[in-house]
């Protein structure tokens, strides 16, 4: 009778196993490890929670890694309304993905995620917490970086740099002019007004070289707007620069009134 081997020699199996006894020691004895039920259950009683820890409580070696480990104390922050618009948890800076995802937080093929400052902690960390998973990288656990994609439709932890974070969430097209500009707040102008009468619902955002420009543009856009029918969209412009008193810099965080669309024109 054939026999048929296993892939692994004995010995590595037996040091396999005594590595991934020692993880599950190391885990608990680690602080964090007796907090994680109630670190679960204030997640999901609160919309933003900011967990501080300190040094040598388990944030590298949880199956939780810490993204900076010259930090006396780690700030991390989950904003559990992202759920609704981009099937994500997300952990602003990085902490209890697992414990988060055994408790089934990422069912429903939600995703945890965690931000990397740079690409090599992104890998290295992906690959340290899919060790401690027993699982393949690229599966369970993977990462997200520029040139180099390690996940799949199985990934449910994933770690990324904030760039590609923020790529992912808010996609941008960049459309070029046949021509150089000779005006470009003009032609600003423009296209303002263009999206207003022919684009649908959602604010409008301008990015200009300056102060000068941004009140310039302003001036214009309310002359402009005193020739459109009575009947359009009315508009409302927000301006911000360095210079502008705080509370009129918020309105370009408050949501339009009903009938009227909003022009956010900002500095370059």
């Amino acid at each position: 009778m054939p026999s048929f081997s296993s892939g692994a020699s004995p010995q590595k199996q037996q040091h396999n196993a005594r590595r991934k006894q020692l993880i599950r020691q190391q885990r608990k004895s680690l602080p964090i490890a007796s907090v994680e039920k109630r670190l679960v259950e204030e997640v999901k009683k609160n919309d933003t929670l900011i967990v501080v820890v300190e040094t040598g409580s388990g944030k590298t070696t949880c199956k939780c890694v810490a993204v900076f480990f010259f930090l006396p104390l780690l700030i991390v922050a989950w904003i559990k309304s992202f759920l609704k618009a981009c099937s994500f948890v997300m952990l602003v800076i990085i902490e209890l993905p697992q414990f988060l995802y055994d408790a089934g937080f990422c069912q429903d093929a939600k995703v945890i995620g965690i931000t990397q400052p740079r690409r090599v902690a992104a890998v290295t960390v992906a690959k340290r917490v899919a060790e401690e998973c027993n699982d393949q990288l690229g599966k369970k656990v993977g990462y997200s970086i520029r040139f180099d994609d390690s996940t799949s439709n199985a990934t449910r932890i994933k770690y990324m740099t904030d760039g590609l974070l923020l790529r992912t969430q808010y996609p941008l097209d960049t459309l070029y002019t046949y021509q150089p500009e000779s005006d470009y707040l003009d032609a600003t102008l423009v296209t303002i007004f263009q999206i207003l009468l022919e684009e649908g619902p959602g604010d409008i955002l301008a990015f200009l070289t300056g102060q000068e420009e941004i009140e310039s543009l302003e001036r214009l856009i309310q002359e402009r707007a005193r020739q459109l029918p009575p009947d359009s969209t009315k508009i409302w412009t927000t301006p911000i620069y360095s210079s502008l008193p705080s509370e009129q810099q918020m309105n370009a965080f408050k949501p339009a009134q009903a009938g009227a669309r909003k022009v956010d024109h900002f500095v370059l």
